[in-house]
């Protein structure tokens, strides 16, 4: 789906639901659930309680529910539906000086391992402190090292580019493709297992054409 599209479709009125409200909607975030909080297009979007903050790894998002989950259930007082979009941030480390990532786990099964068992242990929580309220993880949406480089460059006005770590960090963004696909089919088993099948953000915002839409389906497994 183009960028157009997209905000056409975004603006489109969507229905009201009816009936009383069982469960309160909550996202769980990094900077990609702050972005989208900034981006709230219809009245149905203020019902959502939005807990984002930019920069926020899987480790620092299982902390803050520790820390904050029993206070935040008894503000809310009702049941939720937590939807959890982090893990971004675990694929790569940030150099914060030129503000460039480089790939951070060169054994795909560690990143796995690593974010499912800290969605697990978010999960546990919430089903210890609210029993009947539920709980659905978004998939991790597709991003480059190689562009994200590239915009901090421009950012600093720097034009010399290295071919040498264009090339590896294009060799990196394989390795990341790879990482996130199967860190999504661990999502998707979780999710699963839960009768839970939320939007899938590779498919629904970044397919802008047949090939595209073709290439992701084989990724998911569909054909």
């Amino acid at each position: 789906m183009s960028l157009a599209k997209l905000k056409k479709s975004a603006n489109r009125p969507i229905p009201t639901p009816e009936g009383p409200q069982k469960y309160k909607p909550v996202l769980l975030g990094d900077s990609i659930g702050a972005k989208i909080q900034k981006q709230k297009f219809h009245p149905q979007h203020r019902d959502i309680t939005w807990w984002c903050e930019g920069g926020r790894n899987a480790n620092s998002a299982l902390s803050w529910i520790e820390e904050n989950l029993e206070t935040e259930l008894q503000l809310i007082e009702k049941d939720i539906w937590l939807y959890i979009l982090i893990g971004t941030c675990d694929f790569t480390d940030l150099n914060r000086k030129t503000r460039s990532i480089k790939i951070k786990y060169q054994n795909t099964q560690e990143i796995v391992d690593h974010l499912i068992a800290k969605y697990k242990q978010i999960i546990k929580h919430l089903e210890k402190l609210s029993p009947n309220s539920k709980c659905t993880i978004f998939e991790i949406p597709f991003f480059s090292i190689t562009e994200w480089n590239k915009k901090q460059r421009e950012k600093a006005d720097k034009q010399k580019r290295s071919v040498d770590l264009e090339e590896e960090q294009i060799e990196e963004d394989h390795i990341l493709e790879g990482q996130i696909i199967a860190v999504n089919q661990a999502i998707q088993q979780i999710n699963q297992e839960n009768n839970h099948k939320p939007s899938n953000f590779n498919s629904d915002l970044y397919r802008t054409s047949n090939r595209q839409a073709n290439k992701y389906k084989r990724q998911d497994g569909k054909q």
